[in-house]
């Protein structure tokens, strides 16, 4: 299988790892790796990377994320390398980083409510909502356009590549 795969594993690296106190679980609602493995990050009400397989996380919602909301849930998602990591919440703020999770900068979507789905390829991020809308950039998270689908309920999906 190619692209960022999606599973559970970091979570449970995340309870037993000595670096991390122990949280409640609930502040993890999703996670994307690399490829590779080697980078993972959880998303949430925090927000953990690993660059080491998983060895290790760091909590950077507290330290790269600025303006950071830990009262809402945020979600995100990586580009198949772990270079590009694109993190958004449901009230439209966006972080995203070019330089596998070192540093984030910061943007918005204008008029976003109910964020819900990301997929990022690289360059290109898609962004859904529960209010029938989605969401574009080609620009890494920069910035951003909307699309309107009236009536429409859809399945955010993206091909892996």
């Amino acid at each position: 299988v190619t692209g960022v795969q999606r599973c559970a594993l970091p979570i449970f690296n995340v309870v037993s790892n000595p670096d991390i106190p122990y949280e409640n679980m609930s502040n993890y609602v999703d996670c994307s790796i690399s490829r590779s493995g080697q980078y993972m990050i959880t998303f949430g009400k925090r927000v953990l990377l690993s660059n080491d397989f998983g060895g290790s996380f760091t909590r950077i919602d507290t330290t790269l994320l600025s303006g950071f909301d830990d009262t809402k849930y945020n979600f995100g998602d990586m580009s198949p390398d772990g270079q590009y990591i694109v993190i958004c919440n449901d009230s439209g703020s966006v972080w995203y980083s070019d330089d596998y999770g070192v540093s984030f900068s910061t943007s918005s979507i204008s008029g976003a409510s109910a964020l819900k789905g990301i997929k990022v390829t690289g360059q290109n991020v898609i962004v859904g909502g529960l209010n029938g809308k989605i969401y574009e950039s080609s620009n890494y998270g920069e910035s951003w356009t909307s699309m309107r689908f009236h009536g429409v309920k859809f399945a955010l999906l993206v091909p892996f590549q």
